[in-house]
């Protein structure tokens, strides 16, 4: 009887082991996923700076286009009205 004791102790054993380290490479892949999503999210702030310079070159163009264009329009309606 008590050789059947220390065997199922045993096996009890080995199986709380496996669970551990079930449990310890669970608690590795999340970091790593919480890794992934930290590094991913800074990514994303890089692009949204990027697209709100893109955004202020976009309307600081547009804004020169428009005033070259209003030079020019008037330029060449002052040439007309000669």
């Amino acid at each position: 009887m008590k050789e059947e004791n220390t065997k199922s102790y045993c096996i009890q054993e080995a199986r709380i082991s496996k669970i551990e380290t079930r449990l310890d490479n669970k608690h590795q892949d999340l970091q790593e996923i919480r890794d992934d999503i930290q590094h991913d999210q800074e990514q994303i702030q890089e692009i949204l700076v990027a697209l709100t310079q893109l955004t202020t070159t976009l309307k600081v163009l547009q804004w020169v286009i428009a005033f070259l264009a209003t030079i020019a329009g008037s330029g060449i309606l002052t040439m007309i009205l000669k």
